[in-house]
């Protein structure tokens, strides 16, 4: 068997060639021989994740930082996998420690603002995209990830030049189509977000969400061409685990609830992972009021409050104190004002990251929280998912 150090740099060469199951291989024999060897372990972590493989690849790192706690590229190496794991609050801890090392490295400020993004600190994102820009014009990769921040701040003439931005630089960027065909949508330019969707299903067909959000702009263009064969697609994906479409706008289309509840666990397991434990919340004492919180972002006239509103009105206040967190707007209607009299309290969480709504929440000792939203409008299903 060669030498560690003759298999690491075949090993490396295996990965610059996109051979990356002799690259794992070859690490793991390198880690057999010598398993302190950092650059082996940092390799093999990124092998795994460039294989999908991200859970396999947290142990390797965090035996990186046992060796080298203040390692840059292990730290933001171990940020990339906390990320794809879907744990932000990890993920910005092992960036900003990466950060605090070289506050000049435009891939990890990129990074850490894709995950500030996550959970909907779009400030905090923006601030990074703007730094690494700085250091870095021609980084595509965070002109795309400035307009995902602008396009849920509402600032979509900006979001769409950000999106041209990156597309000039990296004309194949499937994912910048995507995000143009997303703000076209919410535009409500749907034939712009057809086009928009189209090439970037032409680049890469596997993106998820495209063919859904694809079909439902083709359904509001009355474009009903291959419909039948594309509402085929997303079933056949759905069912092999694919992430094709997002749950609300697959409900009107869904052949079967088995279908709506599997759209639904794939688009819960891609953006939040796997839920973190319950913290169990106190019970109330003998006597004590229940706490009964509702989340929603239509607390104004809208259907969910006209269907609602009613409902809060015929609550027992001397059974429960009601608590509305209010994820959007006071319209000023005679809805929104049936609701200000209805409950004890509304809390504005509109302008909250999910970190600080969560602890908004938890500080009103809520007993019960109802999602209003769903998958719809002014979702917070990331505050649910930190229950």
């Amino acid at each position: 068997m060669k030498p560690p150090t003759d298999l690491f740099q075949s090993a490396f060469a295996a990965v610059q060639q996109g051979r990356f199951g002799e690259a794992e291989r070859d690490l793991r024999r390198v880690l057999r021989k010598a398993p302190d060897h950092v650059g082996a372990l940092n390799v093999l972590a990124i092998v795994l994740v460039t294989l999908q493989r991200h859970a396999e690849a947290e142990p390797y790192l965090k035996a990186a930082l046992r060796l080298q706690p203040r390692s840059e590229v292990s730290l933001y190496n171990y940020g990339l996998v906390l990320k794809s794991l879907n744990r932000p609050d990890e993920a910005l801890q092992r960036f900003a420690d990466a950060l605090s090392l070289n506050p000049d490295n435009a891939e990890t400020l990129n990074n850490r603002g894709a995950v500030f993004n996550a959970i909907r600190d779009y400030d905090a994102a923006l601030a990074d995209f703007d730094r690494a820009l700085l250091l870095n014009p021609r980084y595509a990769g965070a002109h795309f990830n400035r307009s995902k921040s602008l396009a849920e701040l509402t600032r979509f003439d900006e979001a769409l030049s950000a999106c041209d931005a990156a597309l000039a630089l990296q004309p194949d960027m499937a994912e910048a189509w995507f995000g143009r065909g997303f703000i076209y949508a919410k535009l409500r330019r749907p034939a712009e977000a057809v086009a928009a969707y189209l090439r970037a299903r032409a680049l890469n067909p596997e993106l998820p969400l495209l063919k859904g959000n694809l079909l439902h702009q083709k359904m509001l263009t009355c474009d009903w061409s291959g419909i039948d064969a594309l509402i085929s697609e997303i079933e056949t994906d759905l069912a092999a685990g694919k992430l094709a479409a997002e749950p609300f706008g697959w409900q009107g289309i869904a052949t079967s609830e088995a279908s709506l509840q599997r759209c639904a666990e794939l688009a819960n397991a891609a953006q939040f992972g796997r839920a973190a434990p319950s913290r169990q919340a106190e019970k109330p004492a003998a006597g004590d009021k229940i706490r009964l919180g509702y989340l929603a972002g239509e607390f104004r006239e809208q259907a969910t409050s006209l269907l609602l509103v009613g409902v809060l009105e015929q609550h027992d206040h001397t059974a429960f104190d009601i608590v509305a967190f209010d994820s959007g707007f006071d319209d000023g209607s005679l809805t929104r004002q049936r609701i200000a009299h209805a409950v004890d309290r509304i809390i504005d969480i509109s302008g909250m990251d999910d970190v600080q709504a969560t602890a908004a929440i938890r500080a009103e000792n809520i007993d019960i929280l109802v999602n209003l939203n769903g998958y719809f409008g002014g979702q917070r299903n990331g505050v649910f998912a930190r229950r």
